[in-house]
């Protein structure tokens, strides 16, 4: 719709002055009765301003006239309300079809006329004026004469001035019905609610959907009801409202407005929500207030998010505007103008001589002024603006004719005028609202289609937007007038149904993930979400529904669940998704145990497998657990699962087994994971694995408890001396309670004063005398007793509660050698592989040689075949700041692990120190542990290392090594471990 002037269908002939101010009068009345009256108020004022015996006004219906209001005559033959007739061979039909004023004078003689109908009807002369709107004829003005040529110039000059005003009325009451439509289609799809009630009673008059489902009533709906009573209501801190003090009940009582009044709601139901209530009283031209409009905002979310956040407000105006019709008449040959007293107040004057032509140019819009040139274009209507002096833009709409002089020229203009301001700013918002739907419909980017909800033709397209045509790929008419499950997916048919019937009801649907099929057969996801949209009455129900293509979306939300549930190297399970199956494992079992059957939990890791990686890089590394994968799908039976939890790694689950035979499937894995790896690098490795096996017979058992099992069992598999398989039973759990234990004494004593050093002397075998000692470290419980390095030092290196132990020894054989009486050469400390990767150790410990005053020899540093097997960088540079430093580094237990000849060009060793295990063998006759002993000690002195023997006893054990020229003894031949407070050289 637009606001340029609307011209009359035709010039209407000059209106006598004696008449022109009853048929101002008259447009005036038409133009502002409401739509169903103004009609009847015109063909009375036609009637009785003309000679008419009948006046009649029909509205078009495809090929007939249907009467609407008949005027005039006593009941004698005639047309009549609710009669429909055709049009065709008749003068209706001839101004129908041209759009122009049909005058028949004599019905007898007029070929226009069906004889048969005007004598049917006694009708002998009429006159016939279309009724125009938006250029199209919607009905029609008649007059009906009982007598030949019964009508004069006059009256049709009335007629078609009057039918102008019936043609504009009829126009702005469409145009009312499609704002209203659209309104409506606002109003319900606002996010708050909106609430009319009549003053005083409280009864609800209008209600939006939001307001009824905030409220609870999408069941029973609000109107006709009073203020609601069922709830309890509280006030934002806590205290009890009555509904009397509600916004609501408080405007109606008082006249007065409350704005965003927080409250908190009971509802009957037991929930109960945070809602922001504003109630405005809307008065009447008198002053008396009519209603109160109530804003309900759920801001439930809000208030449980953050209780500062601003509080949003509301408010609804009632804006009311009187307007009066003007008349006037212009005199163009003399420039001159008379106004009515209301003409002047539209044009922003005081009442007095009017201006010409030029005065009133002058206060009218600079745009605006060629519509009011005085020519043959005055007749008919026009809508323009005037400016007042205070700079307002008012609208104003003329209705006008014009008068020619004999010559042709145009003599007179005479027409009415209106303040149509409100009407027209509210139909260019309409017209600009249209066109922003257009536009944001049109040209979504995401795909959008209206829909039918009309029974006979539920789910049929009614208009689509190229975004959905593209996404479904079909032509640009492919989809309208077609229903839109031709395009969903058969699994979405149940539930697109289920929606339409519920939005068919005028009821919402929630908005969902849809499967769509474009038109060559590729499948889409979309998120669809559906609004119902108003409509005027008659017109077809419909809802707008908005196509999101989310398919890239859920493809990758798909590719990421996997990645997230699999190990990207192995595509094994990865701990997530076994986590998952593990628990749904457990569900499974009886709550008692039953027939024997079980879940069984295999958990294992490569033996040495740092070392591959070391050796052979991680690339090397990462193709033997590929390898590892694929044998434990072939060793593990189709009932079970294989997952990787990182690193070396690896479980196993089995459901429905025994004990025994998840000990059978344990040992086949091992068995399978100790043949030799021919890698895709060209590499053979050579590895075996350490597995320990849970077994959960009850859904009892939870899964922290199978996994924390099954890793007990694989810890005493390994501590056992690996590539074993060990079974988590009550000897493996009270091992763990026990280590357990160790662990809060050693804790203990760390964080107190509870370890203790001990020396044990060296002696030179050749001249007997002490030459340095060990430092021992001992761990005092709560009750005094001591306990052995045995006892702790394998949960101290479990924990990482080695590298203090270490550290704690390094500070007090430091201080110890500073100390007075101390005059041994040296004295020498165990430190372990993981203190050696510790960052900073070795500068710690030549931190304590420096804050002491000690030389680098004094302090001696031994290390086990571990940190060769498990070398490293950080070992390397730690031995390397220690050596760097004067401390010598020897070789403890010598013997013991692997074949560590090899390893003795590894790292510069000052010494090394033969295992007990050999020294005992000693003088028994034992033949080959004398020739071991000695061809260590000569391996050894050819490294130019010396040589100390560790556990000797006895005196035949000491000779033994003298002889295979061992350098230096230690054992309890020599002295056992004490105190440092009462150790003497």
């Amino acid at each position: 719709m637009t606001g340029l002037a609307r011209p009359l269908p035709v010039a209407p002939r000059q209106v006598p002055g004696r008449l022109l101010g009853d048929v101002a009068e008259l447009a005036a009345r038409v133009l502002s009765a409401a739509p169903h009256s103004a009609l009847e108020v015109a063909a009375e004022g036609v009637h009785r301003l003309t000679a008419a015996d009948l006046v009649v006004v029909s509205t078009a219906e495809g090929g007939s006239q249907l009467f609407r209001v008949v005027v005039g005559d006593d009941g004698g033959p005639g047309p009549r309300p609710g009669e429909e007739v055709p049009t065709a061979h008749s003068v209706a039909g001839e101004a129908l079809a041209t759009r122009q004023v049909q005058v028949c004078h004599d019905a007898a003689d007029d070929p226009r006329v069906s004889a048969r109908y005007s004598e049917l009807h006694a009708i002998r002369s009429s006159v016939v004026v279309p009724l125009l709107v938006n250029g199209r004829p919607h009905g029609l003005l008649g007059l009906v004469g009982r007598a030949p040529r019964l009508f004069g110039d006059d009256d049709v000059a009335v007629a078609q001035l009057v039918a102008g005003a019936v043609a504009a009325r009829l126009q702005d009451a469409v145009r009312a019905a499609e704002q209203e439509s659209l309104l409506g289609t606002v109003f319900d799809a606002l996010d708050e609610g909106i609430v009319v009630r009549s003053a005083p009673d409280g009864i609800v008059l209008v209600a939006n959907t939001t307001a009824e489902r905030i409220l609870g009533a999408e069941d029973d709906g609000l109107v006709g009801r009073p203020v609601r009573t069922g709830w309890q209501w509280f006030d934002e801190d806590g205290g009890e409202l009555a509904v009397a003090d509600l916004p609501t009940a408080t405007t109606l009582r008082t006249g007065e407005p409350v704005r965003d009044r927080l409250v908190h709601v009971h509802r009957g139901d037991g929930g109960s929500a945070w809602l922001e209530l504003t109630a405005l009283p809307v008065h009447d031209d008198a002053g008396q207030m009519t209603s109160v409009v109530t804003r309900v905002a759920d801001v439930t979310a809000r208030i449980r998010v953050t209780e500062d956040l601003r509080r949003s407000q509301r408010r609804l105006a009632a804006a009311t505007a009187v307007t009066g019709l003007a008349w006037w008449d212009y005199d163009v040959l003399n420039d001159r103008h008379v106004w009515s007293d209301a003409m002047f107040a539209l044009v922003g004057l005081e009442p007095g001589e009017p201006p010409g032509i030029q005065g009133l140019l002058d206060r009218v819009h600079p745009e605006d002024r060629e519509l009011l040139t005085p020519d043959d274009r005055q007749a008919g209507s026009r809508v323009f603006r005037v400016v007042h002096d205070d700079g307002t833009v008012r609208y104003l709409q003329s209705w006008s004719d014009v008068v020619h002089d004999q010559d042709g020229r145009v003599r007179h203009i005479h027409g009415t005028t209106l303040d149509v301001t409100e009407r027209e700013q509210s139909l260019r918002a309409v017209a600009d609202s249209e066109e922003m739907f257009r536009a944001a419909f049109d040209d979504a980017p995401t795909g959008m289609a209206i829909i039918s909800l009309a029974p006979e033709r539920a789910g049929t397209v009614l208009r689509a937007n190229t975004a959905l045509v593209e996404m479904l790929g079909v032509g640009p008419d492919g989809l309208v007038d077609r229903p839109i499950t031709r395009w969903l997916h058969p699994d979405e048919l149940p539930d697109a149904a289920a929606d339409l019937a519920r939005l068919g009801a005028g009821r919402q649907v929630a908005a969902r993930d849809v499967l769509l099929t474009r038109e060559d057969g590729r499948l889409l996801h979309a998120w669809a979400r559906s609004a119902v949209m108003g409509a005027s009455p008659g017109a077809e129900p419909c809802v707008l529904v908005h196509y999101l293509d989310v398919t890239d979306q859920r493809r990758a939300e798909a590719s990421l669940r996997r990645m997230a549930m699999t190990d990207t190297l192995t595509g094994l399970a990865n701990r997530t998704r076994f986590t998952q199956t593990l628990t749904a494992a457990l569900g499974r079992l009886p709550s008692e145990p039953g027939d024997g059957t079980a879940l069984a939990a295999l958990m294992l890791d490569l033996d040495r497998f740092k070392l591959v990686n070391d050796a052979l890089g991680h690339p090397v590394g990462d193709e033997l657990l590929v390898a590892v994968a694929g044998r434990l799908r072939q060793a593990v039976p189709a009932r079970g699962d294989v997952a990787r939890l990182g690193g070396d790694e690896f479980v196993v689950l089995i459901e429905g087994t025994s004990t025994q035979a998840a000990l059978d499937v344990a040992d086949r894995i091992a068995v399978s994971l100790r043949e030799p790896y021919d890698l895709p690098s060209g590499r053979r490795v050579v590895t075996s694995a350490s597995v320990g096996v849970a077994i959960a017979r009850t859904s009892g058992h939870t899964t922290s408890d199978l996994m924390r099992e099954a890793d007990l069992a694989l810890y005493r598999a390994k501590d056992a001396g690996r590539d074993r398989v060990a079974l988590c039973d009550d000897e493996t759990r009270a091992l763990a309670v026990a280590r357990v234990d160790v662990e809060n004494v050693l804790r203990a004593a760390l964080d107190g004063d509870g370890l203790r050093v001990h020396l044990q002397p060296v002696v030179d075998l050749a001249s007997r005398t002490v030459v340095g000692a060990e430092a021992l470290v001992r761990v005092a419980t709560s009750d005094g007793v001591l306990l052995p390095p045995a006892a702790f030092i394998g949960v101290a290196e479990e924990t990482g509660l080695i590298v203090r132990v270490d550290q704690w020894v390094v500070e007090q054989v430091a201080a110890w050698l500073a100390g007075p009486g101390a005059d041994l050469p040296h004295v020498a400390v165990n430190v372990s592989s993981r203190s050696l990767h510790e960052p900073g150790f070795a500068d710690q410990v030549v931190g304590a040689l420096a804050r002491h005053g000690l030389p680098g020899h004094r302090l001696q540093v031994e290390i086990t075949e571990t940190v060769l097997l498990e070398a490293t960088t950080e070992a390397d540079q730690a031995l390397g700041v220690l050596r760097d430093a004067g401390v010598a580094v020897g070789l403890d237990d010598f013997g013991t692990g692997y074949s560590a000849l090899a390893y003795l060009q590894r790292l510069p060793l000052d010494f090394l120190k033969i295992d007990r295990s050999f020294v005992s063998r000693l003088g028994q006759r034992d033949v080959a542990a004398e020739a071991t002993v000695r061809a260590i000690v000569e391996v050894a002195h050819a490294h130019r290392l010396q040589v100390t023997a560790e556990g000797v006893e006895t005196r035949d054990q000491e000779l033994s090594l003298r002889a295979a020229g061992c350098d230096f003894g230690q054992g309890w031949l020599f002295g056992r471990p004490t105190p440092t407070a009462t150790f003497t050289p």
